[in-house]
């Protein structure tokens, strides 16, 4: 408990920086997305298909529903648009193969260092500046997945 309480703590410190958070409306939307992929990861933990099937079976209706808004909106097909689809389809295939090894929980708690390192990679790459929370958060997620970790996990059979 304490471990998740330190996971919180680190996100929430980063992401506000300290200041009491004002929702916006796309903030509110954002909070979605989080629920809506705990909910297809819980279904596909409980599935018998292999983490492969799973990624592409998801990737494929996804694909399809926001064909038609995509090609509306005005679809472009680049390089860029080619390298992440690549990158996210071998990230959802390691994802998949990793909540069939471990608890979910176990796995969507080490994934969420994520928010922090994006802050701390886009100083490297688009020259922000880190604060005392972002690295105060850091340090709070960091010992928080670490301690979660070590968490024994069960194999699904």
């Amino acid at each position: 408990m304490l471990s998740a309480l330190a996971l919180i703590a680190g996100v929430f410190l980063v992401i506000t920086q300290g200041k009491r958070p004002e929702p916006l409306k796309g903030d509110v939307l954002l909070l979605f997305t989080p629920l809506f992929w705990q909910l297809g990861h819980a279904i596909a933990k409980k599935t018998n298909y292999s983490p492969l099937t799973i990624a592409t079976l998801r990737n494929t209706f996804g694909g399809l529903l926001l064909l038609v808004p995509a090609v509306i909106t005005g679809f472009a097909f680049t390089k860029f648009a080619l390298a992440e689809g690549v990158i996210i389809a071998l990230t959802q295939g390691l994802w998949y193969l990793a909540i069939a090894w471990i608890n979910l929980s176990k796995a969507t708690a080490i994934l969420t260092p994520a928010p922090a390192l994006t802050v701390l990679l886009s100083t490297a790459v688009l020259g922000e500046t880190v604060t005392a929370y972002h690295l105060a958060g850091l340090i709070l997620i960091i010992l928080g997945t670490l301690t979660i970790s070590r968490e024994e996990s069960g194999v699904r059979e």
